[in-house]
């Protein structure tokens, strides 16, 4: 059982309950997990990034993964950009995008 009130990022995202309350392992993973976008990552204590480290491993197999890797990279922005210029094909079913993703280029 973890006390909400000893993980300040954790209370803010356990709005709902009693600061005073304790959380099973399992229930706080799947808040941080939900949550993670309202996590603000520069303001957790040490031992607060120890606990989801050990909470991703115990229950999520990494699942919480931290924003600086979703930065896109340069691939990523280009097709972007690409999409804003309205550059990509357009498909008419599943079974046609499907087959042009499997056509050998």
């Amino acid at each position: 059982m973890l006390k909400i009130s000893d993980f300040p990022q954790l209370r803010l995202i356990a709005w709902n309950l009693r600061h005073t309350d304790t959380i099973e392992e399992a229930d706080a993973f799947s808040l941080y997990e939900r949550n993670w976008r309202f996590v603000d990552q520069a303001q957790l204590s040490a031992s607060e990034k120890a606990l989801i480290e050990c909470l991703s491993k115990k229950f999520g197999q990494r699942v919480i993964i931290p924003r600086r890797h979703f930065q896109p990279n340069a691939e990523t922005r280009a097709a972007f950009a690409e999409l804003e210029r309205g550059g990509l094909k357009q498909f008419d079913s599943v079974e046609s995008l499907l087959a042009d993703l499997n056509a050998e280029d």
